[in-house]
Order: C-alpha cells, then structure tokens, then sequence
C-alpha cells in the first residue's frame, strides 16, 4: 500500500492505509493524542504483526530534534507493556539529549 496523501490540506491529511492496521484517521487528530500522551504507538500500522513505541528527543527548550523507537513482532510487544516501553524509552531520551 501507498504512503501517498489522499488530500493536502496540512490538519486533515489522510495518509492512504498502508496495512489493515493503518487508522487512516487524519494525522494531525493522531498527533495530537501523541503529544497528550508522550508517546507514539504502532499497533500494525506501518507492517503486519509488528509493533512499535516511540519518543522524541528534545532540546532543553523542549522542542523535538529527534526520535527513539522499539519495534518487535506483535506476539513480544503487547499493547498493554507499551507505556513501561515508552517510559523506559522517554529516560533514554532524556538521557540522550542531555549529552548533546
């Protein structure tokens, strides 16, 4: 499946599906739930039986430079062990940007 937008119009972009996980919600209604979060999920999204978690890397003003992520089969990373995932992640993170 293609990665192409179907619309252009910046908050409501729907991004085509690219496996039957794939929301096709428009990203910016997404983005906005990762922003409340802390932290992004891919719950087959991108590719059949995979999952991921990720976070960014901020600056010390916080705005994002980066991003760190885990990924593993579906069966390994359950959805319900993804916010231990992304807290250990977001120290990662931390740790990271305090070094640069």
């Amino acid at each position: 499946m293609s990665r192409q937008p179907t619309r252009m119009n910046r908050s409501t972009v729907l991004w085509s599906r690219i496996t039957e996980g794939s929301s096709g919600r428009p990203w910016a209604s997404k983005l906005e739930e990762v922003r409340a979060r802390g932290w992004a999920a891919d719950l087959e999204e991108s590719a059949h039986d995979l999952h991921g978690v990720g976070v960014a890397i901020r600056n010390r003003i916080g705005e994002p430079l980066a991003a760190i992520s885990v990924y593993a089969p579906a069966v390994r990373l359950r959805e319900q062990d993804m916010p231990a995932i992304a807290t250990a992640l977001q120290e990662t993170a931390t740790t990271i940007a305090r070094a640069a």
